[in-house]
């Protein structure tokens, strides 16, 4: 089978047309990466239907490059800033909610904090504010900028365990903490540092037991250690492209369902314009710096130190069953490929006491 990808379409900066024209947006990446892994089954490769399923997918990535939806949303006011840290609101909402226990939300470090507040049309963010919850999000900034962001201990207690104590005393008021992914785990371990100034976890695909054969990332970390460790020494920093690349190598062919998917959809709308910023999100989170992710594959997927109960930060240990007092909740989306549904149920059994939503 033989395929003619434009070498232009896999360019990861702009063309002259594209500066010009302020409606084309990058290609996804590492586009290259996804039709390779496509492409390295001779099973799939040898269908000749196979072209056909991959023209569309490339048509789907040009409909996507067109698409004329912007984010229009205001932007979220500042705060208070730590470092590359930042507490953002919405405040003119906030100014009008009766509920005065504050709701942080705490994204992971791999992307934006800004799925968190997609779209005015979604946005927790936002919604939560307009029920009357005075909301806020974390934003992580670029923690390559930021000495304090380069390990797991000091992204804890030098800016979100700063961060929470700044919002208690702001609102007089304990803090609801909402972790998304990473920033789960991070919500986690803050708790633990200071449960006088939780009111509730809320966990959103958080994984806690890293070691389970339903997890296709940590079966892909741990099967290819000496390979990851290698690639670390070579840079100072993490490239999101190398990130997203392990998450897509869990699920091949969910790139080729995605703008497949995208290319059939017929209106544009609601449901359009999420996919774009969506997409956009995945396509826009910063480097990591090398040492954190390292800490990070080190010790949650290679030696699993959370659900052994060996995290530990200055002496404290980072443990569930610590801060049963505090009400938790864990949120699995159900049919989430990152974060299966048993390693979220793992902190729940080691907590005693979580609230479930499927």
């Amino acid at each position: 089978m033989s395929i003619s990808i434009d070498k232009k379409q896999t360019a990861h900066k702009n063309t002259e047309s594209e500066k010009q024209n302020n409606t084309v947006r990058r290609i996804p990446k590492p586009l290259m990466y996804h039709i390779s892994m496509m492409m390295n089954d001779l099973e799939y490769a040898q269908q000749n239907q196979n072209a056909r399923r991959i023209e569309k997918m490339l048509s789907g990535i040009k409909k996507y490059q067109k698409y004329p939806y912007r984010q229009t949303a205001t932007p979220l006011n500042e705060l208070w800033r730590c470092g590359q840290m930042r507490i953002l609101a919405d405040c003119k909402n906030n100014c009008m909610a009766e509920r005065k226990e504050p709701v942080l939300f705490v994204p992971s470090m791999v992307n934006a904090s800004s799925i968190l507040d997609l779209m005015p049309e979604r946005s927790m963010v936002r919604w939560f504010a307009a029920q009357g919850q005075k909301s806020y999000l974390l934003d992580w900034g670029m923690p390559q900028d930021d000495r304090q962001m380069h390990a797991i201990d000091t992204v804890v207690k030098k800016r979100l365990v700063r961060a929470v104590r700044f919002l208690s005393d702001y609102s007089k008021q304990k803090v609801h903490l909402v972790g998304y992914c990473m920033g789960g785990l991070l919500s986690i371990a803050a708790s633990c540092l200071m449960r006088e100034k939780v009111a509730s976890l809320t966990l959103l695909s958080t994984p806690w037991d890293f070691q389970l054969t339903s997890d296709p990332v940590s079966l892909f970390v741990r099967g290819n250690v000496p390979e990851l460790k290698q690639r670390l020494t070579q840079t100072d920093t993490i490239p999101i492209h190398w990130i997203q690349s392990i998450f897509a190598a869990t699920d091949p062919e969910s790139f080729e369902r995605r703008f497949t998917h995208f290319a059939d959809m017929k209106k544009d709308g609601i449901h359009t314009d999420m996919f774009v910023a969506v997409e956009e999100w995945a396509n826009g989170g910063v480097d990591l710096p090398v040492n954190l992710a390292w800490e990070c594959l080190n010790k949650w997927y290679i030696e699993n130190r959370p659900k052994k109960g060996d995290w530990l930060i200055d002496d404290v240990t980072i443990e569930p069953a610590t801060i049963r007092d505090i009400p938790a909740m864990i949120v699995n989306p159900g049919k989430d490929k990152i974060v299966p549904a048993e390693s979220m149920q793992a902190f729940s059994d080691d907590h005693g006491g979580c609230d479930h939503i499927t």
